[in-house]
């Protein structure tokens, strides 16, 4: 039988803890890599192979970057406040 809503989950495993598959198969990964010779020979491998290596390297980029987008025109780039009453390019009052 199904959880009634509004009830709150119990059991399984905690938010952010990884498997244990995924947990054993990072470890190997790394310890594979540090006895291959480690961030050295990878960056000898990356000199030697530039395209995959940024192929690689964009996989595990950030897919999503938070920006604040501001629109601004040139008028109101230069006429931004200097301390002056009026903007020198435009004779603008500024508030």
């Amino acid at each position: 039988m199904a959880r009634p809503r509004g009830l709150p989950k119990t059991g399984g495993r905690q938010k952010g803890t990884p498997n244990k598959v995924t947990q054993s198969v990072k470890e190997a990964l790394e310890e594979t890599f540090e006895r291959l010779g480690g961030v050295e020979v990878l960056a000898e491998w990356a000199r030697d192979n530039q395209t995959e290596f940024y192929r690689l390297w964009s996989k595990i980029l950030p897919r999503e970057i938070a920006a604040k987008v501001e629109h601004r025109t040139l008028e109101d780039i230069l006429c931004d406040d200097d301390g002056d009453d009026k903007c020198p390019s435009c004779g603008r009052e500024r508030a």
